[in-house]
């Protein structure tokens, strides 16, 4: 008797059972997406692309996890990183200057005249070159609050002609490095 009452019920009530079900499954699919989308989507990106970038008609080799990103930013070349849940997201910009913009020792100055604010406001900074392999190349600034929490690095090619900046964490730096020498094989 309390068999056939229960089947009687599932019978009745089995398209709310499967509505149910559809709207979990859904939930966790677009929870799934919310938390790894991103990752995906840039893994998926550098696999079609050969993690490399295009910049000036030329390959730019890419870390893994970075992609190009067309049309975000002003910038002549936008690459980011991003995280699982969207914790946080990586960025480098790339500027070219061409013509009377095309001055180091202003640049430099700017660049020191940052410095000297960043300090001033109780920031950390300091100019160097971000890596051995790239010093005789770029000159960098790096600045950011004292809890280290987020990186901000500009670099200045020596010639004068390109700004790179990148925004990130602490781990970031070796791909930062890694791209900057990478941009040094373009002309």
């Amino acid at each position: 008797m309390m068999l056939e009452r229960f089947l009687l019920w599932w019978q009745r009530n089995l398209a709310v059972a499967y509505v149910l079900a559809g709207s979990v499954v859904f939930g966790v699919v677009a929870l799934f997406w919310y938390a790894e989308g991103p990752v995906t989507m840039a893994g998926l990106w550098g696999l079609a692309h050969g993690h490399t970038a295009t910049y000036h008609a030329m390959a730019v080799k890419l870390p893994p996890g970075w992609r190009e990103e067309d049309g975000v930013s002003q910038a002549d070349l936008h690459l980011d990183k991003p995280y699982e849940w969207r914790e946080k997201i990586e960025t480098v910009d790339v500027d070219e200057f061409t013509g009377k913009d095309v001055d180091f020792g202003r640049r430099m100055n700017t660049l020191r005249s940052l410095e000297q604010m960043a300090t001033r406001d109780g920031d950390v900074s300091a100019v160097y070159p971000l890596s051995d392999a790239n010093a005789a190349r770029f000159v960098c600034m790096e600045y950011g609050a004292p809890d280290h929490t987020t990186l901000h690095v500009t670099c200045l090619s020596r010639d004068g002609r390109r700004v790179v900046r990148m925004a990130g964490s602490e781990e970031t730096r070796a791909d930062f490095a890694a791209i900057l020498t990478a941009l040094a094989g373009v002309r």
